[in-house]
């Protein structure tokens, strides 16, 4: 009987610890849109071949309208390579998500497009986060689109985010 208790016993803890674990452990989903404006500088490397180097910046929203990524603010730093002759473009960079109250993660990211069409689709995984987005993982692909680019060479534009992460 006592065998029959402690074995009873040790299998209960077991699967507590397990469903603490699991209730630790916070896997979500990334679905919104990210609208931003450039700031930097537009380099002519030559004719119809553009090179801007600063940062893409703006805020975040899920499409459902909550999560833990929802309403926070994103800063990118990175070099776009737009030639137009060839109608290829590339881009890469890493960005910087920060929520009011100071929790932040980071990602590294990079995309190819079409300049004609104002697009840049692509990758990015997380490297790193603190606060609550401290241990995260995952990744994520996006689908730029560039709206307006003003007499300063400044973008304005969109990329929608779909992915997956994880924190401990």
């Amino acid at each position: 009987m006592l065998f029959t208790r402690t074995l009873v016993g040790i299998a209960t803890a077991a699967c507590m610890t397990s469903v603490a674990a699991q209730a630790q452990a916070d896997d979500g989903t990334l679905n919104g849109t990210f609208g931003y404006y450039t700031v930097g500088e537009t380099y002519t490397v030559e004719e119809q071949h553009l090179l801007f180097t600063g940062e893409f910046s703006g805020a975040y929203f899920d499409a459902a309208g909550q999560g833990i990524f929802h309403n926070v603010a994103v800063t990118c730093p990175g070099i776009y390579d737009l030639n137009y002759q060839i109608d290829q473009s590339s881009a890469q960079g890493y960005c910087m998500i920060a929520t009011a109250g100071g929790d932040k993660a980071t990602f590294a990211w990079t995309c190819k497009g079409i300049p004609s069409k104002g697009t840049c689709d692509g990758t990015w995984s997380f490297n790193s986060g603190t606060g609550k987005f401290k241990g995260i993982s995952g990744n994520a692909t996006f689908a730029a689109q560039n709206v307006a680019l003003n007499e300063k060479g400044r973008i304005s534009g969109f990329a929608i985010w779909k992915g997956k992460y994880q924190l401990p």
